[in-house]
């Protein structure tokens, strides 16, 4: 249900809209339905649509940071408001699978990384060594957001994944450059 205000001076046009979930700048979800609705200047309306997420269990899991948008005429955004919304659905949907995968890429990443240190093939360079720790730690950042969105404890919205990749990515990069 859209409760809508036109709060400006001249009739809004709104073509239709789109609900999107995003994490880390990629669309997991995008569903678009048109409304045709005509707001005139300083008025208000309710308006009840349904669109079909029946295939939405198949594209996410967990909870995702989403937007709805509001398109006009000639395609551009009228207006939007973001919200989370709580995704009931497998580990085997687009998204759980990303998470997945990055899982495994970060687990080879870091098999490869103790490889070298018990072998003593680490760069004798601070800042090269560094530079090797980095990737694991952008890896344990991405997969501890995903993670924490999967198990629902939070809503992988920039506020929250930036810091915590910068947090492990900085972490790596120190722990690597004081690695005696």
């Amino acid at each position: 249900q859209l409760d809508l205000t036109n709060g400006g001076p001249t009739d809004l046009v709104i073509r239709s809209i789109r609900i999107e979930g995003e994490v880390i700048g990629l669309a997991f979800f995008s569903y678009t339905t048109r409304l045709d609705i005509l707001l005139p200047a300083g008025q208000s309306t309710q308006r009840r649509f349904d669109i079909d997420l029946s295939d939405l269990d198949h594209q996410a899991t967990g909870l995702l940071p989403t937007k709805v948008i509001m398109i006009g005429p000639d395609r551009d955004v009228v207006a939007q408001h973001g919200f989370a919304v709580d995704v009931r659905g497998s580990m085997a949907s687009i998204y759980g699978a990303f998470g997945l995968i990055m899982a495994c890429i970060t687990a080879a990443v870091l098999a490869g990384l103790l490889l070298a240190i018990w072998r003593h093939q680490l760069p004798t360079n601070r800042w090269q060594r560094g530079i090797r720790f980095l990737p694991s730690g952008l890896g344990i950042g991405l997969v501890v957001t995903f993670t924490l969105s999967a198990a629902r404890l939070l809503v992988p919205s920039a506020r929250w994944w930036l810091p915590l990749l910068l947090l492990f990515g900085i972490g790596a990069f120190l722990l690597g450059y004081f690695l005696p």
